[in-house]
């Protein structure tokens, strides 16, 4: 059974920060969007939202809405390449295989306008090695912990952990010297760190033992990381 955690806009702005709340995120994708409220929240507001999951063609119905797509992001998804101004993710890759982040990660690229669109997956469990990859990665600007403009402390946030963007460059699918794009040095450093994979605590283990039990796979976050 797949801990399945009810993640509501409030975690989402708190995550994410003004990548989404600016207006310029005027279309986003929510790759793994689940029973989110975001989606329908951010129409509301005026912006186009695509709620991919692949639990759509499942048990889980999505809400009523066209661009509310059953896919799973390592079978590709469905949308035509920069159509999309950023493409988040929560709680959605320590789901994943191993081989599939990777390609699932330049899935989000693809699909985010060139030169001023974001991928921005939330949480980062490791955060202090990630941390120490980007600093001395050569990636510029291209990726960072947090969120662009995020001037306050974690715990201001209410998050336990932080975000990794990346913004949508040529520099960063671009050979460097050393022959590899920083893409491909960032996918292996996640890969060997098991950055984006929750480590297992007393707590997870009562939590899967509970929903064993009563065959519910909601995990409310309430708000945390």
């Amino acid at each position: 059974m797949v801990e399945r955690t009810m993640h509501t806009t409030a975690v989402y702005e708190a995550a994410y920060g003004e990548l989404i709340t600016d207006g310029t995120a005027h279309v986003i994708a929510d790759v793994g969007a689940g029973d989110s409220p975001f989606g329908p929240d951010y129409e509301q507001r005026g912006r186009i939202v695509y709620r991919l999951d692949a639990h759509y063609a499942d048990h889980m119905p999505p809400c009523a809405n066209e661009r509310s797509i059953a896919a799973a992001i390592q079978h590709g998804l469905p949308l035509a390449d920069g159509v999309v101004d950023r493409a988040v993710s929560a709680f959605l890759f320590q789901h994943l295989l191993a081989e599939d982040r990777g390609p699932a990660l330049r899935e989000m690229l693809r699909i985010t306008k060139p030169g001023d669109g974001y991928v921005a997956i939330f949480p980062v469990f490791r955060p202090r090695v990630i941390e120490a990859v980007v600093n001395g990665g050569r990636f510029g600007l291209d990726v960072a912990i947090g969120y662009p403009g995020d001037e306050g402390e974690l715990v201001q946030r209410k998050l336990g952990y932080p975000t990794l963007v990346l913004r949508n460059t040529t520099g960063l699918s671009t050979a460097d010297e050393s022959g590899r794009a920083p893409l491909d040095r960032l996918i292996d450093a996640l890969d060997e760190t098991q950055a984006l994979q929750p480590r297992p605590t007393l707590g997870k283990l009562l939590r899967k033992m509970r929903m064993r039990r009563t065959g519910d796979t909601r995990f409310d976050t309430s708000g945390r990381g």
